[in-house]
């Protein structure tokens, strides 16, 4: 998946998108505060600076144009000095501006901030009335723009440019031009998007729109769904987002801190679309949008993305992973160490009294147990005499007549019958601590006077009870908890070596 996304993002320049929508400005004044006004209890700050940046579906042209995609932007901008500065500001993005029609007057939000606090948002939003021949003018310079782009993002902030007139006109164009349609809608405007491909809403948004009160996420989209004929795609701040595309996905969210959520919408409709017009599914897309609106909230204000940026990150993945595996072993050392030098002395004393030892698990930890006898049967690192050591799970005769004349959960217990006696050590491996047949076997072992001991995660489930020890990887995460086992494993058969190998050079001299 990791390659192919990369393959998708690598395709972004060159690539045409068309962005219509409410063209806002966005104003930060940045200050100090250092009193309280002597006329009312609200701090005084003393600006420092004053930036500007495109918001609303500016932002979303200068994503993507930030995405190295050629961006055009659509809409009806003010005469004034707002709408001059919003001008400006998008060509220094790149964005072609050729197509916005100049009218009236400009929206603009002011955000005030202190240091790190956001201390006010001012809003300059005036009755703004379009007549017909400006949004005719609009609709004719829009649609002689679609046929030069591979896809079109509708970025409706309900400012009064997109009407359903226009939006059915958009979406009829993109379909005999056979181009997708992202729309980044309004609730109450749903219905206006009908046959767009794509419609995105983040969680308020959602519940809103399908007026629900719970967070039933399946059902939410579903009766979004049929008010709009399209996929649906979901965001919800840090959590998985929601893809439905007639069959229901969670899309996880990279892990980042968050600065600043403004304009995190507005850069996932940017790469969702940018990853469309590439000729990406939905599902590879929702998680290039993902990791793109990641980016942009760990950082201050209204901001862009980059593809090396977002390449950066899913390599930023691959350092989590290995970091996750590094603090789920420190766990290890921190409360398991003497249980791991006891499994050890176990296996040093079986085979001192020329016992064995028998192992078992499901799956991944199947495969560990099959891992675990080869390196005691042939040789972990010295050059060593050849151990008695058995994993029940390769005897697929014996395996599927258990599971068929008796029970699954039987598979394990039966052979341990059959080849265990007393003094053998019996192992058995569950990441969850709780599979029936791993329990089972455990306790046919006891009866007949083996030690047990449970390699497990999570908090030892039903084996932590079961078995004479258990050794327990604490964390959730099923890979990090099969990597751990691995490595006990590893870690167990170099002690038995060293703890041994006097004896057996004795042995061979």
């Amino acid at each position: 998946m990791k390659q192919r996304l990369k393959e998708i993002m690598l395709s972004f320049p060159g690539k045409s998108v068309l962005v219509i929508g409410d063209l806002i400005l966005d104003k930060t004044t940045k200050g100090v505060v250092n009193r309280v006004s002597p006329e009312a209890p609200v701090p005084v700050v003393e600006i420092l600076s004053e930036t500007y940046s495109p918001g609303g579906s500016g932002n979303v042209a200068a994503n993507i144009a930030s995405l190295g995609a050629n961006s055009y932007a659509t809409g009806i901008l003010g005469k004034d000095e707002g709408g001059v500065i919003l001008l400006n500001t998008l060509k220094s993005f790149g964005v072609n501006t050729s197509a916005i029609l100049q009218e009236s007057s400009s929206i603009m939000k002011e955000r005030v901030i202190a240091g790190t606090q956001h201390i006010l948002r001012i809003d300059y939003e005036p009755d703004i009335v379009h007549n017909q021949a400006d949004y005719d003018v609009f609709l004719d310079r829009t649609l002689k723009l679609m046929s030069n782009v591979q896809a079109v993002v509708i970025s409706d902030y309900s400012k009064g440019t997109i009407s359903p007139k226009i939006s059915q006109a958009i979406i009829g164009e993109a379909k005999k031009n056979k181009i997708p349609v992202v729309a980044d809608a309004k609730p109450e405007h749903l219905e206006w998007y009908k046959g767009a491909t794509l419609i995105c809403l983040n969680k308020e948004e959602a519940l809103k729109a399908s007026e629900q009160n719970e967070e039933r996420w399946e059902e939410i989209c579903r009766i979004i769904s049929k008010k709009t004929s399209g996929a649906i795609f979901i965001t919800r701040g840090g959590e998985s987002s929601i893809l439905f595309d007639g069959k229901f996905h969670e899309i996880p969210v990279p892990k980042t801190q968050v600065v600043d959520k403004s304009g995190a919408g507005d850069t996932s409709s940017a790469a969702l679309t940018l990853s469309l017009a590439c000729g990406a599914s939905l599902v590879e897309a929702a998680n290039i949008a993902n990791h793109a609106a990641s980016i942009v909230v760990s950082k201050a204000g209204i901001s862009t993305v980059t593809i090396n940026e977002v390449l950066a990150l899913l390599r930023h993945d691959i350092s989590n992973f290995i970091r996750e595996n590094m603090e789920v072993k420190q766990a290890v050392i921190d409360y398991q160490l003497d249980k791991i030098e006891r499994l050890a002395n176990y296996i040093v004393d079986v085979y001192n009294n020329k016992k064995k030892i028998l192992i078992f698990g499901n799956g991944g930890s199947a495969a560990d147990a099959q891992h675990f006898a080869a390196e005691l049967v042939g040789r972990y690192k010295l050059e060593r005499r050849a151990l008695p050591a058995i994993a029940l799970t390769t005897d697929t005769s014996a395996i599927t007549a258990i599971a068929n004349d008796y029970s699954y959960d039987q598979i394990f217990s039966r052979q341990v019958e059959a080849l265990a006696n007393e003094g053998d050590l019996v192992v058995g491996i569950t990441t969850s601590g709780n599979s029936p047949n791993v329990n089972i076997a455990i306790d046919a072992a006891k009866k007949i006077g083996c030690i047990t001991v449970g390699l497990c995660g999570k908090d030892g489930g039903k084996l932590k009870d079961t078995a004479d020890m258990v050794i327990i990887v604490p964390s959730d995460n099923t890979p990090r908890i099969q990597e751990t086992h691995i490595t006990i494993i590893h870690i167990v058969c170099e002690l038995l070596e060293k703890e041994m190998a006097p004896k057996w050079k004795r042995e061979t001299a």
